[in-house]
């Protein structure tokens, strides 16, 4: 978190303590906040807890509050603890923000912010983007949609957690504006992928291509965040897993045919990212989508002195 930054004090429910969720509560902890934080796996509560936080033994325990935030994997998650008879919005009071960094359909983000509003809650989609690394030092982007005023109210504590932080129009536009994110790194995420294969395929250092190639118009942030630190060096750890990229992928093409936008490109990606999640790559970062196209064509996509053919002594 920037030191530059002004702490604003306020009492902060979170929920969802995964590789974004956690060094993100870390830094509203870290300003001042009075926090509560539930998850259903006790490892980052228990972090929090030892750095100065309460713990949450329930959903309902971490809704009084006047700030909630929630940062969860799956649409289905974000519905059962927004919604569910022990959830958030039945457990909230009068005039309590509820935040949601979740990445999410349109159609989970209406049916939250309906429920919310029925009840006198305020609600904001802000989704985030930028990796566990800009989690770690407070840059994330946050895309936000919801009411001027209720934006304004919770900005400050927003610019603890983000930069770059944007409302992009009611609610909803700030899942939009993440989807479309979502497309471009979808879509190049497999283009890297067989840039890179062809490119080893026939001879050529994909070291040098990615030097190459990081200075040219093909540079992405994709790419830089792909190759050099997980392809080329075999590391296929998550920091952002194959499996949520791909569930991204197929909230994306879902609302392309419910809006009647061809998205033929994105379908192709998201076919290729469900092959690689078929083969057992969900689990592991979002550069693995290479490895079934690498077994396919015999192989890895690594420095050209330790490269030799899949299966060679």
């Amino acid at each position: 978190m920037s030191s530059c930054r002004k702490e604003f004090y306020m009492k902060i429910g979170f929920i969802g303590l995964g590789l974004m969720g956690l060094p993100m509560a870390q830094n509203l902890l870290n300003a001042g906040n009075s926090l509560t934080v539930y998850n259903r796996s006790q490892g980052g509560v228990n972090e929090l807890v030892a750095a100065g936080a309460a713990r949450a033994s329930t959903i309902a325990a971490a809704s009084k509050a006047d700030f909630i935030m929630t940062a969860l994997p799956f649409p289905e998650t974000v519905e059962d603890i927004y919604l569910g008879a022990d959830g958030l919005i039945a457990n909230s009071t009068t005039g309590t923000m509820l935040i949601d960094f979740s990445t999410n359909g349109p159609e989970t983000i209406q049916r939250c912010a309906q429920a919310a509003s029925a009840k006198g809650l305020r609600y904001l989609d802000a989704p985030m983007s930028g990796g566990p690394a800009r989690a770690v030092d407070g840059s994330l982007s946050i895309m936000v949609g919801g009411q001027q005023d209720d934006f304004e109210k919770a900005k400050p504590l927003l610019e603890i957690v983000g930069d770059n932080i944007y409302l992009c129009g009611p609610v909803g536009s700030g899942t939009t504006v993440k989807l479309a994110n979502q497309l471009l790194v979808g879509v190049t995420n497999a283009a890297v992928a067989e840039a890179f294969v062809l490119a080893v395929k026939s001879g050529v250092d994909p070291a040098l291509v990615y030097e190459i190639l990081n200075g040219a118009v093909a540079q992405s942030a994709v790419m830089t965040w792909t190759i050099p630190d997980s392809t080329l060096k075999r590391d296929f750890k998550p920091r952002f897993s194959l499996d949520l990229l791909t569930k991204d992928l197929g909230l994306i093409t879902d609302m392309g045919k419910a809006k009647g936008v061809r998205l033929a490109v994105t379908t192709i990606a998201e076919i290729v990212h469900r092959e690689a999640q078929v083969q057992g790559e969900g689990s592991n970062n979002v550069s693995a989508v290479i490895r079934p196209l690498e077994k396919l064509t015999g192989i890895e996509v690594k420095p050209a002195e330790s490269n030799q053919p899949l299966g060679a002594e």
